[in-house]
């Protein structure tokens, strides 16, 4: 009962994502190969232990092709660069801190440890604006919206604030001449708008076209189509300035690298995954009283896609600080 409710469960979720089919009741499904993956090759084991060859050879079959999902992101990314250089040119890091989150304290001296250049944080809740008030000594510009944050050591040119619209949505939908999303005019009255935070960094090894975004959560048909408008017009935010030397888009994404969604968004953007080549690394996961139950359990939603040439010198995942997400920090260079 326990292998065909765990096979039926996987191949639902394997046949969504092969079909691009992110909707529905089993919509999260999709984001979970390595779970399915594991459980597969371990009723494989029970199954040959009980000389049920044949069930333990399709159950390793399927298991190992679920695994070779995250599996893959170990897989080091073609060099399109030869440079003996190493040293990072720019560092950033992404934390949604969680809005019911109360360590303060811990969090702004990990991230002042950290010293990135430019940092992006979210769900940033009337106490966590205050309490990370000191960060404005250490990084001399600031973009703030409502629960979203971003500062940086370098100076930012074209720094805004971008509303996800229903209109906005349309707009750049209708703009790439094929109806990539389905907008009828009965979801506007349900559309909420996420932002966008965006802006170029100036550093001295030359500009760096920057999109931060933190979408809905998939908990829905119509947060899916958000999640996808956001994309879009990401997109064109990337696209506003094109005298840079990288184009970088980071944050709490609420989608896994497995899901159509990601696809869609690493498609429309041009952007590859940082994550290619530093494993699978969950960056979100279920809390308890103090701590989510990571690294053990949880999926990486929490990204970084930069521009072919860029190089990533190194991606670092933070340790739990009572938020349900841990930092992501990449070190980059071109």
């Amino acid at each position: 009962l326990v292998s065909a409710g765990v096979l039926v469960l996987s191949l639902v979720g394997g046949g969504r994502n092969l079909a691009d089919w992110e909707s529905g009741p089993l919509r999260r499904l999709v984001h979970l190969p390595a779970y399915f993956g594991a459980a597969l090759l371990g009723l494989s084991v029970w199954h040959w232990r009980g000389q049920r060859t044949w069930l333990a050879v399709a159950m390793l079959v399927l298991g190992l092709s679920f695994a070779a999902q995250p599996a893959r992101l170990w897989l080091p990314r073609p060099s399109t660069t030869e440079t003996a250089d190493r040293r990072p040119q720019l560092s950033v890091m992404g934390f949604n801190v969680y809005r019911s989150n109360h360590r303060f304290a811990e969090t702004l001296a990990l991230i002042e440890k950290a010293d990135a250049d430019v940092v992006f944080l979210t769900e940033m809740a009337p106490g966590w604006h205050a309490a990370l008030a000191p960060l404005r000594t250490k990084y001399a510009e600031a973009l703030e919206h409502d629960e979203d944050l971003l500062v940086s050591r370098f100076p930012l040119w074209d720094a805004r604030c971008v509303p996800v619209t229903f209109d906005a949505a349309r707009k750049a939908n209708d703009a790439r001449g094929a109806f990539m999303l389905d907008l009828p005019e009965a979801l506007r009255p349900h559309w909420w708008n996420p932002n966008l935070l965006t802006a170029t960094v100036q550093t001295p090894k030359g500009n760096v076209r920057l999109v931060c975004m933190h979408p809905p959560t998939p908990a829905s048909d119509l947060g899916i189509t958000i999640q996808r408008a956001v994309a879009l017009i990401a997109a064109d935010e990337l696209k506003a300035d094109n005298a840079v030397v990288a184009k970088v888009l980071m944050g709490d994404f609420n989608t896994s690298p497995f899901s159509s969604t990601f696809r869609f968004i690493v498609r429309e953007t041009g952007l590859f995954d940082s994550a290619q080549g530093f494993g699978y690394r969950p960056t979100w996961g279920p809390r308890l009283p103090r701590e989510p139950l990571l690294p053990w359990i949880g999926s990486p939603i929490d990204h970084l896609l930069a521009s072919g040439h860029v190089r990533i010198i190194d991606r670092e995942v933070g340790p739990p600080t009572g938020s349900d997400h841990r930092w992501l920090l990449v070190r980059m260079g071109w």
